[in-house]
């Protein structure tokens, strides 16, 4: 394993293939994880499933909830959420956090299963008992939108502080929304400035926006007009909607005062809604330092199949009001798993995507517009776009894509 561990794949590969062979969940554990991130092997998402099902099945928790990633990100696999669940839950009741964690995502999104968000806490609360900081920020999105549970906004205070300590981005973000907004604590927009910060350093989106509200406003931080501005930037490059609205408004609109936060609180009116847990999904799995094992991520970023190729894309297009409506068809081109080519009548430039999200960059008006991709099968899916139009309006198209 001390080759493995430091990163001298090519002995690890040789000291664990024959255990692998011989049946040693660990190396067998291992190689999927070399397979899957490419280290020392050309990556094989296929063949990192193999050798996940084969550990997972000797009873390897981590191998178990592994296997679990790549059943909900159709890495390797059909992407099919009531296995992944069959295989997060096998890692959870062993006590893995990372796999509970996710087995309550599931049930929070409904995915899998039927919604329910009191299946949903009990197991983001036995991930949490054990630290683990993804399941606490998920726990206090619930208390603070109340899901499942009355809303609550000092519990969703303290369940989000907890993850914000470990240094959990989206909980950071939150944190700063709540002192911003004076819920549950006395309004400081210095605090509400500081945790904006420790975020935005870690490049959340939602928290560049309000950081550079906060500077754009001179509330808890100097004003400052440069550094809002560039800041506001940063969030548009990253798909912050907020900030692409601001950039193509009319130059004396303003942002919000508060921020764009995790839940809304009742009253006063709250920052619009923004996420951080559990909207996001598992990545492949990744080596970590002693345990082997993939770091869980929020369920509902699942990556896509395949893209690459040509696709038809036909549906329809209007502006955000549901006015001028009018059919479309678009050809797209996934060059590689970030980009894709897209030509029509009406808009051509290049999307660069985030597993099922993507930002596309729009030449006509130097921003990008946000979007997504919802997988029907691994030959259909459906893509809505909202982009801004030369005059500033949001333009809204929904389309079917097939293979050409």
């Amino acid at each position: 394993m001390a080759a493995f561990r430091a990163g001298r794949f090519e002995a690890a590969l040789k000291e664990f293939e024959p255990l692998a062979a011989g049946g040693d969940a660990l190396a067998q554990l291992h190689l999927g994880m070399m397979y899957e991130q490419g280290s020392g092997v050309p990556r094989d998402s296929a063949l990192a499933v193999s050798w996940f099902r084969r550990a997972a099945e000797r009873g390897n928790a981590a191998a178990q909830r592994n296997l679990g990633v790549m059943y909900a990100t159709g890495r390797g696999v059909r992407q099919d959420y009531a296995q992944a669940l069959e295989w997060y839950r096998k890692a959870a009741e062993q006590g893995h956090a990372a796999a509970q964690f996710n087995v309550g995502a599931l049930y929070a999104k409904g995915s899998g299963v039927p919604q329910d968000y009191a299946q949903a806490l009990a197991w983001y609360r036995r991930s949490a008992d054990q630290g683990y900081a993804a399941a606490q920020s998920a726990i206090g999105k619930l208390y603070a939108e109340g899901l499942g549970v009355p809303q609550d906004y000092g519990q969703a205070l303290a369940w989000y502080r907890k993850a914000a300590e470990q240094n959990d981005a989206g909980a950071q973000n939150n944190l700063g929304v709540f002192f911003a907004g004076g819920f549950s604590v006395p309004q400081d927009y210095a605090q509400a400035a500081a945790w904006y910060k420790k975020a935005a350093d870690q490049g959340q989106a939602d928290a560049l926006y309000n950081l550079a509200t906060l500077y754009a406003q001179g509330q808890g931080v100097p004003k400052d007009s440069q550094q809002a501005m560039a800041l506001y930037r940063r969030a548009a490059e990253k798909g912050q909607v907020a900030a692409l609205a601001l950039l193509v408004a009319p130059k004396n609109d303003q942002p919000p005062a508060g921020g764009v936060a995790a839940a809304p609180p009742a009253a006063p009116p709250p920052p619009a809604p923004a996420a951080k847990a559990p909207e996001e999904a598992p990545r492949p799995p990744e080596p970590v330092k002693e345990a082997a094992e993939a770091p869980a991520q929020e369920e509902e970023r699942a990556e896509p199949p395949s893209l690459l190729g040509k696709w038809i894309c036909a549906g329809t297009a209007a502006l955000g009001d549901g006015t001028r409506s009018r059919a479309i068809e678009d050809s797209f081109e996934f060059v590689d798993d970030d980009h894709v080519i897209v030509s029509s009548n009406e808009v051509s430039g290049t999307y660069a995507l985030r597993g099922s999200r993507f930002t596309l960059k729009l030449p006509a008006v130097a921003v990008a517009a946000e979007g997504r991709l919802d997988f029907v099968d691994a030959d259909t899916f459906h893509q809505v776009t909202d982009a801004p139009s030369k005059d500033g309006r949001v333009v809204h198209r929904d389309y079917r894509c097939t293979r050409d």
